[in-house]
């Protein structure tokens, strides 16, 4: 959608509205000419719907590069029956997500079925998705994912308003949190998520399912929420 050796290709909008199908068959790795940058600096000009072709599950890998669209806004953002692994640990905190998005953005849907998000080792709000506070985006939905073999991150970390987080699949992930609403954040539906076989970090950090964060630290509003139906299975100590 942009490349070669110029970084202001970026800017350019002549295919901002396409559909973006990808086959399966084959790894595409996530890269790019980033003028230095650690992560993809994806915007609203280049095409904002991802989709696997129907019956393919492509596999996008993320060892050289993260996916962050937070310099525009990314209202429709659709990402759609994919496997994403091998996300960079090594790089910066802000580049340790496979998934960065500015919370500005509304309308936004990861609806990634049979998707995987594997090993993304590290701290400072390390997640597999990271809607970050900029601002209160609303409409989201995070449903039909499977987040599995994540170590110590959140597998959804996120600050827009009015989400709807279902029937997601959680498992063999160790410390971290499952799924954390930060501070202001409100309207948000949690339901019928399944957890299994949580379990704390090595160096003894708590496994947490569902973190609700009530500490009102950007003087922004909270609450509403709506918590039901989820089922969280520890492993045990």
């Amino acid at each position: 959608m942009y490349g070669g050796n110029i970084y202001a290709s970026k800017n350019s909008a002549v295919k901002q509205d396409y559909f973006v199908y990808f086959k399966g068959g084959a790894t595409y790795t996530l890269d790019g000419f980033t003028n230095g940058e650690q992560g993809v600096q994806w915007t609203n000009r280049q095409p904002l719907v991802w989709l696997a072709y129907p019956g393919h599950r492509p596999v996008i890998e993320m060892s050289k590069r993260a996916l962050r669209l937070v310099d525009t806004d990314a209202n429709n953002f659709y990402f759609d029956g994919f496997e994403v692994s091998t996300v960079n640990t090594d790089a910066g905190k802000e580049f340790r997500m496979a998934i960065r998005i500015g919370s500005l953005s509304n309308n936004d849907n990861s609806q990634e079925r049979l998707s995987r998000y594997q090993r993304t080792e590290g701290h400072s709000n390390q997640s597999a998705i990271m809607i970050s506070a900029d601002a209160s985006g609303k409409y989201w939905s995070i449903q039909d994912n499977e987040f599995y073999d994540i170590q110590r991150p959140t597998a959804f970390w996120a600050i827009p308003q009015k989400v709807l987080v279902e029937d997601n699949y959680f498992h063999d992930n160790t410390g971290g949190h499952q799924i954390g609403p930060k501070d202001g954040t409100q309207y948000w539906t949690i339901r019928h998520n399944r957890m299994t076989n949580i379990a704390n970090y090595k160096d003894g950090t708590y496994a947490m399912g569902i973190w609700v964060y009530g500490d009102n630290t950007r003087g922004a509003s909270y609450g509403y929420m709506d918590v039901v139906y989820n089922h969280v299975s520890m492993v045990s100590g």
